[in-house]
């Protein structure tokens, strides 16, 4: 048989519509795949198909994974800001800490602000040099608190436009890409800027949307006022929209964010964790381990 027939009875798929199939696929499987071929191999360890994979899961929410971090991590060398701010246990609750990936840099990154009177003072750690660097910039006070969200390649706290940090003064959120390591700003609808001085209020991701969670007391104090409003168009304040407000049975003490299929996660204080549905109002009790915290992964071929 001529090697012309031999390739007519086995064609060759296209290198670009092999790249489309295999985009489509779980990590766990591309990894098996590596055995195949030598130009599977090369193709999926290209940092370029590593980007693309990432960037298609990040699209489709059903790819998504709620888990309980406790075990695996890595030891991170402390900075030199921290040596010199963190002279109290105090002072802990006044870093705002944010952790993401730079797609455009294939690095995973660090970012803690420290607060002061002028000029906040950031850091950055980057995995691929296993480094602390500062940032030179300007930027609003930053609310100490959990870790940043991460969206669209962007890491998000709530800032005050004052001097130093004031839950009077927070009426916007400011941004930072991770990638180009630049700082933004969007501005907060005024429904939610007067809950920061008389309850709980939350950043989180909703469906691919930038949310705010806020929570206050109800008459009587037995029961808690919650609602969920997303930015539809992201960066666009304008677009800001309350698409649920309901009531919780205590005080509520935080909020975990959401599951795979929208419910959202709350701890009420006593101890009482519940996940709600927020179409139907049903909740369901759930405990998950003391002393974790829940996050929300997605499948990828990028490697600590």
């Amino acid at each position: 048989m001529s090697s012309s027939d031999h390739d007519h009875d086995n064609p060759k798929l296209p290198h670009d519509a092999v790249v489309e199939i295999l985009k489509r696929l779980p990590a766990g499987s591309l990894l098996r795949f590596r055995g195949v071929c030598r130009s599977w191999r090369s193709t999926i360890d290209d940092p370029r198909f590593v980007a693309l994979h990432l960037n298609h899961f990040a699209l489709d929410a059903s790819n998504r994974y709620l888990v309980c971090v406790e075990r695996k991590r890595k030891a991170i060398p402390p900075s030199g800001e921290e040596r010199k701010f963190l002279t109290s246990i105090a002072d802990i609750s006044h870093i705002a800490v944010g952790f993401g990936f730079g797609a455009r840099s294939s690095d995973y990154k660090i970012v803690r602000i420290y607060p002061r009177w002028k000029n906040p003072r950031v850091e950055i750690y980057s995995l691929g040099t296993d480094s602390w660097r500062s940032l030179e910039c300007e930027i609003p006070h930053i609310r100490g608190s959990r870790l940043a969200v991460f969206l669209n390649g962007n890491l998000h706290w709530f800032a005050s436009e004052f001097g130093y940090p004031s839950f009077e003064g927070y009426k916007q959120i400011v941004s930072f890409d991770v990638s180009g390591e630049v700082f933004d700003k969007m501005t907060l609808p005024e429904e939610i800027c007067c809950v920061f001085s008389v309850g709980l209020v939350s950043l989180a991701v909703l469906n691919d949307l930038l949310a705010v969670l806020i929570s206050r007391l109800g008459a009587g104090g037995h029961h808690s006022v919650c609602s969920v409003w997303v930015m539809r168009d992201y960066g666009m304040p304008e677009s800001w929209t309350n698409l649920y407000t309901f009531e919780v049975s205590g005080n509520m003490k935080r909020f975990d964010g959401f599951t795979l299929n929208g419910e959202l996660l709350m701890e009420i204080y006593a101890g009482k964790q519940v996940s709600r549905n927020l179409i139907t109002g049903h909740e369901t009790n759930f405990q998950s381990s003391i002393g974790c915290d829940l996050v929300t992964v997605s499948d990828s071929l990028i490697l600590l």
